[in-house]
């Protein structure tokens, strides 16, 4: 453990010497620093005894001062060239061209506040880069949609960091958001870095990535006029205002007039905008059809949240407009001899493109896909081929050692955050909601650590400018994150362990067997394990009191708990059957995990009695992190990943994410928490019915059944792996069928738009 721990440390200290990591880099990283010198001054002027205070100086936002000349725009009259409908599924492309089918009938006074803006010298030269880069429209007022009620739908715009040089502009559209519908275009597709935390490396191999950045690709997204009068923005405008700008010459005469006679007139945001509520739905549907129209983005290479990883050795996926390829190859791999097969390939075209193999095909599709589209990929974000540091969808990789991580920039902001703050002893509301957010995306990609914050979430502030001191449980967790940040991150060498365990508890024993099983196998079912889906609870006193009943043979109380709580639930209530009562009742959710585990010779390796007030759950918790502490003794589990298979739908639900927001179950994947990063162990879940858990034996007292006939399957799967699991099980094989949303004929064919007698 020491020696993992110590390579870890290494790795983290001597990457941020590389980097030069401050508290100032970064997008948040301005704000942060400015933050920090304002809850200083705050604590200067607080006394000792003083508890509370206001910071002074400025609200605590992450939006600066707008600046039309920081403002990253695309060149002069080339917005919304990139025409999203054609690559729209029908339902996106419908609420695309027709906004108003999004409008729904809200509660009168429902609408949140806004407030557009005043006209300033600032406002006139924010509208004239506007008009220069070809974003700005122009309408009369009388023709811009109002709400359900006759309300005022116009956004404000707002400006936050991109980099130091640039600021990216945001259409404050909360009024309008309020009052439509959402469009679920992102979840089919939609990545998210913690997806190569499956990536699997054997020694002799590393990980090699390519990503391209589109640039101001929401502004490169044209969109239609009915949509652009739905993004109506600023204060209200006269005539004299605009009679200089493109976007006044371009208006109909009709129009011209019209405005003329009123004397007024709105501005419209003519692209598709940042903070639209579905601008990331179009915006990721579409490059991901763009790409796939080109070949790319196909189904046994795609990579999506929260499905299984590819089959094959490369990964490909879009996160809105940044795209990466990853693919395992050997170890020491040319990456000038890649290079050169790419460029022979974009020079003869997508017919050998479509033919070949690897991240290099992979690469050269989707820059032919680019090149049909007209869109050109940054130059300066461009990474071909790298198995060094790369930052990608919030993580950052290292091929060769074979590690992922939250990204380092935003590990060392928080880090230099947290110390800032514990020096002061303090924290505003608006510094502190930043520095958990930070920790949060870090955490993401090594859940086990969630489990050291528990009070750290429950403080909370009467305002983001309020100052308060840090609890002495606060301070401590914030200490724990510091000590073991460098252990924040997944072994991507990490081998299979060789057992399976099966865990339970009872009202009187908690125990613990396990199995032998081969990596193939474990490969399978760590592929389909459950993954967090939503939130789950602790079983109420009635139901504890029902297990209780029937772990003591009282089948009278046991009967009487059961009709209550069978009376009580609602099958029209989703809580229920999230429930351990309604999962209980249910079929099988895995019952190629109960059949693997019928036919295992199992052991017991631990039995120990639980305390009288424990709560059902918090038992099997503890028998879960017994498990964890025994196995760590043994150095063969160090740096794998193992299986576990329980019968309690609340532990399924806490062991992936990590942590529990109940503070009593919470305390045994806290005490855990530590082995489990330094020896980098990974444990996936399973849910198996109570009959079927070998684990259940013990806690009961009784012998620990025999191993019933083998699976039909099982064979073949210790051969094959995960695709002989998905045989058998189509089920599992669907769970990589085309997402919605990617088209599904071989041959991409462009849907007819539709027309109307007014076009």
């Amino acid at each position: 453990m020491l020696r993992l721990t110590g390579d870890a440390v290494t790795r983290h200290v001597e990457e941020a010497v590389a980097k030069k990591h401050s508290v100032n880099t970064g997008r948040s990283g301005p704000e942060l620093r400015k933050e920090l010198e304002r809850l200083e001054r705050a604590c200067r002027e607080m006394g000792r005894n003083e508890y509370t205070a206001k910071v002074s100086g400025g609200r605590s936002l992450k939006a600066v001062k707008l600046d039309p000349e920081r403002l990253a725009l695309p060149p002069a009259g080339t917005a919304g060239h990139f025409d999203l409908a054609p690559l729209l599924s029908p339902a996106l492309r419908r609420g695309f061209e027709e906004p108003s089918t999004l409008m729904r009938c809200i509660p009168y006074g429902a609408v949140p506040r806004s407030h557009p803006g005043k006209w300033s010298p600032t406002w006139a030269r924010l509208l004239e880069r506007l008009d220069e880069a070809g974003i700005l429209q122009l309408a009369p007022r009388c023709e811009v949609p109002a709400g359900s009620w006759g309300e005022d739908l116009t956004a404000g715009v707002f400006a936050v960091a991109k980099d130091e040089a640039e600021d990216r502009t945001i259409l404050n559209r909360s009024r309008r958001n309020a009052s439509e519908d959402r469009l679920d275009g992102v979840t089919p597709t939609f990545p998210h870095g913690t997806v190569f935390e499956d990536v699997e490396l054997a020694e002799g191999e590393e990980l090699r990535i390519s990503a391209d950045d589109l640039p101001n690709y929401y502004h490169s997204c044209g969109i239609t006029r009915e949509r652009a009068l739905t993004n109506s923005f600023g204060p209200v405008l006269r005539p004299t205002d605009v009679q200089g700008l493109a976007a006044w010459r371009k208006l109909p005469e009709e129009d011209r007039e019209e405005v003329i006679a009123s004397g007024e007139l709105r501005s419209l945001w003519g692209v598709l905008p940042m903070g639209d509520g579905n601008a990331v739905g179009f915006a990721q549907e579409a490059h991901v059809n763009a790409l796939r129209k080109g070949g790319a983005m196909r189904d046994d290479e795609l990579v999506a949240f929260r499905r299984p990883l590819p089959l094959g050795p490369v990964l490909e996926g879009v996160m809105v407009d940044d795209h990466v390829v990853a693919a395992v190859t050997p170890r020491g791999a040319s990456r000038s001899a890649a290079l050169a097969q790419l460029d022979g390939l974009l020079r003869e075209g997508p017919e050998a493109a479509a033919e070949a193999g690897g991240d290099v095909g992979v690469l050269a599709r989707s820059l032919l896909a680019y090149e049909a589209q007209g869109l050109t990929p940054k130059a300066s974000k461009r990474v071909r081929f790298e198995t060094g540091h790369v930052d990608v969808w919030g993580a950052t990789l290292d091929g060769t050692a074979g590690t992922t991580r939250g990204k380092t920039a935003v590990l060392w902001r928080a880090i230099f955050v947290t110390l800032g703050v514990l020096r002061l002893r303090r924290a505003s509301g608006g510094l502190w909601r930043q520095l958990l957010g930070l920790w949060t995306h870090v955490l993401t990609f090594a859940r086990p650590g969630f489990a050291f914050l528990n009070r750290s979430f429950a403080w909370s502030f009467a305002g983001d400018r309020t100052v308060q001191r840090l609890p002495g449980a606060v301070s401590d967790e914030l200490r724990l994150l510091l000590l073991f940040a460098p252990t924040f991150e997944r072994d991507l060498r990490a081998a299979w362990s060789p057992s399976i365990a099966c865990t339970d508890a009872s009202s009187h024993w908690s125990a613990s067997v396990v199995s032998p099983i081969d990596a193939q196998t474990s490969r399978a079912f760590w592929a389909h394990r459950e993954r967090r889906a939503g939130y789950v609870r602790m079983i109420d006193p009635l139901e504890a009191s029902a297990v209780y009943a029937e772990d003591t043979g009282d089948e009278h109380t046991a009967g009487i708990c059961r009709r209550v709580l069978e009376q009580d639930a609602r099958s029209d209530d989703p809580r229920w059957w999230h429930s351990e009562a309604g999962r209980r009742k249910g079929e099988a959710i895995n019952p190629w995990l109960e059949e693997l585990v019928g036919g295992l010779t199992w052991t017991e390796k631990a039995r120990f009695r639980n305390r009288a007030r424990d709560h059902i759950n918090v038992a099997e918790a503890k028998a879960y992190a017994a498990e964890v502490l025994r196995a760590s003794r043994d150095p063969a589990e160090h740096r794998t990943k193992r299986m576990f298979a329980v019968d309690s739908w609340v532990l399924v639900g806490a062991g992936p994410k990590g942590r529990s927001s109940s503070r009593a179950l919470n305390r045994p994947l806290r005490a855990v928490a530590p082995t489990k990063l330094m020896t980098r162990a990974t444990h996936g879940f399973g849910h198996l019915r109570s009959a079927f858990n070998p684990a259940d034996d013990p806690t009961r007292g009784v012998r620990l059944r025999s191993a019933g006939p083998e699976a039909p399957w099982a064979e073949s799967v210790r051969e094959d792996g995960t695709a002989a699991l998905e045989e058998a099980y189509p089920q599992l094989k669907a769970r990589r069928r085309t997402p919605m949303g990617l088209w599904r004929d071989g041959g991409f064919e462009l849907p007819q738009r539709r027309t109307d007698e007014k076009e």
